[in-house]
């Protein structure tokens, strides 16, 4: 399980849920949602064993797409803040809107090759949930993750813990109970 745009109110009740499931999730979070209440969530992650990525701070594809310097800029301002608060380098990381965007097409090559040889390696997800699309219902995540699941030797769900995704947070025991 992967969670994207977060942290926010709705982090701990997801964090609730992964530990009463004894489920490890990666979080690929956004450093402009980095409130006091969010810098908790990330000590939370880090105490509960989850794993920590970077998702950008600013999801702002004008300005991360703009030029590899731009994206390296915007990146490491989260990183930075990652680090500060829990004292972890994270070494992962995921695109805004996938590797395979129509933003960053122009400069995806040089981009990568320039993240792996800082050292650090990015993913995508190959399940979505399709959680930040329209009003899902709580039914709609569990079918759209369950739709695809066995497709995959190694199933990458896409999740997200932005503010506006309650339901997430509210399917997450159904669908963690449904792939088990």
């Amino acid at each position: 399980l992967t969670f994207d745009d977060g942290p926010s109110h709705i982090t701990k009740d997801i964090l609730k849920t992964l530990e009463e499931q004894s489920v490890k999730a990666t979080f690929f979070v956004l450093g402009c949602t980095l409130t006091e209440e969010g810098e908790e969530c990330l000590k939370l992650m880090v105490e509960q064993g989850h794993e920590i990525g970077i998702h950008t701070y600013s999801h702002n594809y004008k300005k991360i797409y703009a030029s590899v310097e731009s994206f390296l800029e915007d990146f490491y301002l989260v990183y930075n803040q990652v680090y500060e608060v829990t004292g972890i380098k994270p070494r992962i990381f995921r695109f805004p809107w996938g590797s395979e965007n129509s933003y960053n097409r122009k400069i995806k090559k040089e981009l990568v090759a320039e993240m792996e040889r800082r050292g650090f390696t990015f993913y995508d997800w190959n399940v979505s949930a399709d959680d930040s699309l329209g009003h899902p219902t709580e039914n709609k995540i569990l079918k759209n993750i369950m739709k695809d699941i066995d497709k995959h030797k190694k199933p990458i769900i896409l999740m997200h813990d932005a503010s506006v995704n309650k339901v997430t947070a509210r399917s997450l025991e159904k669908v963690i109970k449904s792939i088990r």
